[in-house]
């Protein structure tokens, strides 16, 4: 379905109680951003000298200017009476500074924040766990401009994905994953950088080589993705399909299959079938066969008739 001429067809006395009805709920996202859409439309019309840039997100500004210093914090005034500083500014997780006439950037962290990554022990898929590690080192070497700055900052990521459980392998696979092609790109920059400062303004714009960030290339096993639900058995079904499975068997006394036999010997129904995951994520599958093993042997299902064999159940 769709609304035809939706900002026009409104009814004025409904629109007035939708209106009401959300305010009252909840009221203060939008009454802050009403404000800060007067407060920006205001100064900015009474401004006779205007920044280059504006961009604001929610209460956060940043703004680049070209005037002079003096015009700067007479906008300042206008919009705050606070102190600013003529070293950085800091905007959302980024510091901005200028150095040697360039702006440069770098990681902003909260003094009172502290990280909140997921523990490698969760339950989430390893899929999952690994592509925090690389989204936050791609984020990392986003930000940072200077090529020392980002390798501390992710030297201390990496110390903080450690201290959570992550092995030292799987940190170390990820941030320093590369292209081997990328050296042919690195070459041809390199190369091609003393053309670039012959022109005073490029010059100005790419004073050094580009940064350039690594990552594995595509390949056929990056290609093949496996599925990101765990699988029970050799065939790779589900575990609600296989429990399903299962209740068909006994409901049908279907005797081709070790549980259905045993569900169909005397004092037994479906009644008595109950499901609970003792364990998942399991690094190899080594490790998840002798875990499935000792479960046997706890449980006593072999001689139950619950398992054929110490393979999958």
């Amino acid at each position: 379905m769709d609304v035809e001429s939706l900002y026009s067809n409104i009814p004025h006395e409904d629109g007035i109680a939708a209106s009401q009805h959300f305010l009252e709920k909840n009221h203060m996202p939008t009454y802050a951003n009403l404000f800060m859409a007067q407060l920006k439309e205001n100064n900015l019309a009474s401004c006779n000298t205007r920044p280059l840039t504006y961009l604001q997100y929610i209460d956060d500004i940043l703004i680049t200017w070209t005037a002079s210093e003096k015009e700067l914090l007479a906008f300042h005034q206008r919009f705050s009476n606070s102190n600013h500083s003529y070293s950085y500014i800091i905007f959302f997780d980024t510091t901005i500074f200028i150095k040697n006439g360039t702006i440069q950037t770098s990681l902003y962290q909260k003094p009172t924040g502290r990280p909140a990554y997921l523990m490698w022990d969760s339950f989430h898929p390893h899929h999952i766990k690994k592509s925090i590690v690389f989204s936050q080192a791609l984020r990392y070497n986003w930000i940072c401009s200077n090529l020392d700055d980002r390798n501390k900052h992710l030297h201390s990521l990496r110390k903080t994905f450690v201290n959570r459980g992550y092995h030292p392998q799987v940190t170390d696979g990820i941030v320093d994953a590369c292209n081997p092609q990328l050296n042919i790109i690195r070459k041809i920059a390199r190369d091609l950088q003393p053309i670039l400062h012959k022109d005073t303004r490029l010059k100005q714009i790419f004073p050094e080589l580009p940064l350039l960030s690594y990552r594995q290339p595509p390949n056929l096993r990056k290609m093949i993705v496996r599925s990101a639900l765990p699988k029970t058995s050799k065939a790779g079904q589900k575990l609600c399909t296989r429990m399903n499975d299962h209740r068909h068997k006994i409901n049908t006394k279907s005797c081709d299959t070790p549980v259905g036999q045993h569900f169909c010997s005397q004092n037994h129904s479906l009644q008595d079938m109950q499901v609970l995951i003792l364990k998942g994520n399991f690094k190899t599958e080594q490790e998840m066969k002798i875990y499935e093993f000792k479960c046997m042997e706890l449980f006593n299902t072999l001689r139950q008739g619950l398992n054929l064999g110490s393979g999958f159940m």
